[in-house]
């Protein structure tokens, strides 16, 4: 297995879903990953999960269910300790379960104008107090190295719009 480095991004891809927040996710949102974590060095990461913004142990890792992408260069010493600074900073914040229907209704309707304008006012006024995983991915690398990892909306974002940028390559 490769040598994870802080700021590592893991994707979560599972076949089966164990809870409703990753079928919604899955099935209803259209999306090939369910989580997205970060990680922080010390065989830990930290995630935007059920309980809130947390750090855990890393889960074992295979090819099967998990995906691990870098950004496209080099992250210097101070890049990294300032994303883990920054990462640190949302402990605690509460995950944004009501999310889930914003993200089933994008999906679905993304091209529809006036749900994607309405969608993006309330997940910017909603982001401010609650993160799910992949839009806390995208805020601590903007916040920390000034880069917007997602495809779409930098406060909507998606595990595959973070899994699937461009700015990142797969290590593992």
């Amino acid at each position: 297995m490769v040598r994870l480095q802080i700021g590592d991004i893991i994707g979560y891809k599972p076949e089966v879903t164990s809870s409703w927040i990753a079928a919604m996710v899955k099935l209803g949102a259209k999306q090939r990953y369910t989580h997205v974590m970060l990680y922080l060095g010390n065989n830990e990461i930290i995630e935007a999960g059920e309980k809130g913004i947390g750090i855990r142990k890393l889960p074992t890792l295979n090819e099967e269910d998990f995906s691990v992408k870098r950004v496209n260069w080099t992250l210097s010493r101070t890049k990294k300790d300032k994303l883990k600074k920054v990462a640190l900073s949302h402990l605690g914040q509460p995950y944004a379960f009501h999310q889930g229907l914003y993200l089933f209704l994008y999906k679905w309707f993304k091209n529809n104008k006036y749900v994607k304008w309405l969608l993006k006012i309330l997940f910017k006024v909603d982001g401010k107090y609650f993160l799910n995983c992949s839009e806390f991915i995208s805020r601590v690398y903007d916040e920390a190295v000034g880069v917007d990892l997602s495809l779409e909306l930098h406060d909507f974002t998606a595990p595959d719009d973070i899994m699937e940028s461009s700015l990142l390559k797969r290590i593992y």
